[in-house]
């Protein structure tokens, strides 16, 4: 019996029909997920779909066996769904961007167990290759995101805080320097986290403030990485502020940059059309109607309740766990 991941990576390329697509949405590179078809295919003993260079396509076998793919990966999420409602206790998986929020999340707890709502909460920090914190995925129910996404359009923010964005510099150039502006960044080699969804990558790189992308001068894997290269002296980076208390800073400094726009920090779940909140197909129905989306992200969606489908229990639970989440979107709980 082939795991769940590879059955969600065969429905992903399915939906697609590309791997570099597909890779985006799963947030994987897309030789992962080229080896993860390989697996399933050696597993199943047949050949799931054609690829060249231009193209992919469903072979036969592959078109014959999506159905029941997509049936078993739906069937997974309705088990758990099940366990939950047997369990009698609502289970939100909030998502971090490596722990960026953790403060915000456990004072939200707090506020919920003190109002008597049985909940419980799953903390998860997603590195920085997911910039939804795992809401695309579906490893998440809510999530506490940085900067835009390349998904926004797929979910609902609502707007916490804006964050202010610092510089990381080694000690030896920090000194009597009050502030630092993008043009000097770049003067002195700026450096950036690999990330796969490009609007993300773009806003962190500040594309738009600089006019366009940085000059190249290196990239790294993960936030660790980045912090020894600026050591090394192979350049400096940018982080929001909240971060200080969440890395190691031995001969670094962090100096404020000038020129650089606000990180805005929101809370956000899946935006789906008539379908339960959280993301496991229970609860408070909710449905969709243009508008204007709550927070600061420009127009797209609002939600509002749809009355012929609502129910009590883990979506009225749900909404009141987002309720705290935003009565707890003071700056000195952000970390």
């Amino acid at each position: 019996m082939p795991d769940l991941r590879l059955l969600r990576y065969f429905t992903t390329v399915a939906q697609e029909l590309s791997f570099v697509r597909a890779a985006a949405r799963l947030y994987v590179t897309p030789s992962t997920l080229s080896a993860g078809i390989k697996d399933l295919e050696q597993r199943l003993g047949v050949q799931l779909f054609e690829r060249t260079s231009r193209s992919v396509s469903l072979t036969d076998h592959g078109r014959t066996l999506l159905p029941d793919a997509r049936a078993l990966v739906g069937a997974a999420a309705a088990m758990v769904d099940k366990a939950d409602v047997l369990a009698g206790q609502a289970l939100f998986r909030v998502g971090t961007i490596n722990g960026f929020g953790g403060g915000l999340v456990r004072e939200a707890v707090a506020r919920l167990r003190l109002g008597g709502l049985d909940v419980e909460v799953e903390l998860r920090a997603i590195g920085w290759e997911d910039p939804t914190a795992g809401l695309a995925t579906g490893d998440t129910d809510l999530a506490v995101l940085l900067g835009p996404t390349g998904r926004d359009c797929d979910l609902v923010r609502v707007h916490l805080w804006d964050d202010v964005r610092v510089a990381v510099l080694p000690s030896s150039l920090a000194a009597d320097r009050r502030e630092v502006t993008l043009e000097e960044l770049d003067q002195l080699g700026f450096l950036w986290c690999r990330i796969g969804d490009e609007v993300a990558h773009a806003y962190w790189r500040m594309d738009a403030a600089r006019g366009g992308p940085p000059p190249p001068s290196g990239w790294c894997d993960n936030p660790q990485e980045l912090f020894l290269d600026v050591v090394a002296g192979k350049g400096v980076c940018s982080i929001p502020s909240g971060f200080q208390d969440q890395f190691g800073f031995a001969g670094l400094a962090l100096v404020p940059i000038a020129d650089a726009p606000p990180v805005p920090v929101d809370v956000a779940h899946p935006d789906r059309h008539d379908t339960a909140i959280p993301g496991r197909g229970r609860g408070e129905h909710l449905q969709s109607r243009p508008g204007v989306r709550t927070g600061r992200h420009g127009p797209g969606r609002c939600l509002t309740r749809s009355p012929g489908h609502v129910s009590v229990g883990a979506g009225q639970r749900f909404h009141r766990w987002r309720s705290r989440m935003l009565g707890c979107r003071t700056p000195h709980l952000r970390s």
